[in-house]
């Protein structure tokens, strides 16, 4: 009778957590979004020195890279919500893609037959960072009108 009554008690501990999760508030899921959104941001801010360095470029992009699985980590419930995460997570990670491809071309530079094409991808790589500082200024944008709406 008192393990019936200890597996009840331990049944109804799992499905209180299991809703517990479940029910986390828009405004909780917001938070922690924007909080570890920011973590990402700060990262991101670091920068890659001058560029010249491709063992800093690359460092950069795995600390960014580490930044963002806890940002995707964030649990979300509100579909909304997790749709402009998941653009902007995906955003960044083309911008670390593009700082690999930066840092092995940034290698390649030194290498006079490797240097001209290396040269051509550095240079298509600014075009492409300015693309993706606007996709991440739009997702970051649909996380605050998505955090700001009320209900209806």
């Amino acid at each position: 009778m008192a393990t019936i009554k200890s597996l009840l008690l331990a049944a109804g501990f799992v499905a209180l957590a299991i809703s517990a999760t479940a029910c986390r508030t828009k405004s909780a899921q917001c938070s922690d979004v924007i909080e570890t959104y920011n973590a990402l941001g700060e990262e991101m801010r670091k920068g890659i020195g001058d560029g010249t360095d491709p063992a800093a470029i690359e460092k950069a992009a795995d600390a960014i890279d580490d930044k963002a699985k806890a940002f995707l980590a964030v649990d979300i419930s509100e579909a909304a919500l997790k749709s402009a995460r998941d653009g902007l997570a995906d955003t960044v990670g083309k911008h670390t893609r593009l700082l690999r491809e930066m840092a092995g071309a940034v290698r390649d530079s030194t290498d006079a037959k490797k240097s001209d094409a290396a040269m051509k991808t550095i240079d298509g790589a600014r075009s492409q960072f300015d693309a993706i500082a606007t996709a991440i200024g739009s997702h970051k944008q649909s996380i605050i009108t998505v955090c700001n709406a009320t209900p209806k």
